[in-house]
Parts: C-alpha cells; sequence; structure tokens
C-alpha cells in the first residue's frame, strides 16, 4: 500500500511540473528546429570577454525553465564543444503578455539580435 502511494505522489509530481512549463510542448518543436539553423549577428554582444560581432556567422542553443528562455549563440565554424558560448538573449515570463509564452514575441526578440542566413 505505501509503495501504490508513493507511486502516485511520484506520478502527480511529475505531471505539475510537466504542466508547469513555461514553453509548452506546443512550441518545443519550433523552438529546438532554431538550432539546426545558422544566423547571422545584427549586433555585437559581450558577455563576460566573449564576443559575437556584427555579421558573424552564428549556430544558437535554446534552453527554457519554468519560467524563462534563454538562447546562447556560437561561431557556425566552430564545433560547439570546443567554444564557448555567447548569451544573446534572456527573457523571462514577466517580459510576455499575460506572462504566457509566445512564439511570436519571442521571435520578434531574437531577430532584433540575429537572423536567419538567407541560402
Amino acid at each position: 500500500m505505501k509503495r501504490w502511494i508513493c507511486v502516485v505522489l511520484i506520478a502527480l509530481m511529475g505531471l505539475i511540473i510537466y504542466c508547469d512549463n513555461f514553453v509548452g510542448k506546443e512550441h518545443e518543436t519550433a523552438i529546438r528546429d532554431l538550432e539546426n539553423g545558422t544566423y547571422v549577428m545584427k549586433e555585437k554582444v559581450t558577455v563576460n570577454q566573449e564576443s559575437l560581432v556584427k555579421g558573424q556567422k552564428i549556430k544558437l542553443k535554446v534552453t527554457w525553465g519554468k519560467d524563462w528562455v534563454r538562447v546562447r549563440g556560437y561561431p557556425a565554424d566552430v564545433d560547439p564543444l570546443q567554444t564557448k558560448q555567447v548569451l544573446i538573449l534572456y527573457l523571462f515570463e514577466k517580459e510576455f503578455a499575460k506572462e504566457k509564452f509566445s512564439i511570436n514575441h519571442f521571435m520578434e526578440k531574437l531577430h532584433r539580435v540575429a537572423v536567419p542566413l538567407n541560402k
């Protein structure tokens, strides 16, 4: 009986954590697809002495949590495991209308810093 109660409690906690995802399951694929493209920096971004410069071709790494979404960039011609990533965008739920993630708002903010490379 105790084992069953533990299993139910763990399942409920997992469901609560899953439902509390800021980005939401419906946007995860679109955001992950951003990591497959190449982008061009529209402005210079420097964080902790690491920089990405205007016009530089970059790749993206997007992560998110309970109330935030973060985008890091790194040079497109370098192995991501061999280079430092630079934080180019960090948004919190308070920056979205009704504190609900919007892919359009996110893309607008991203495109102020980096745009997709035209092929």
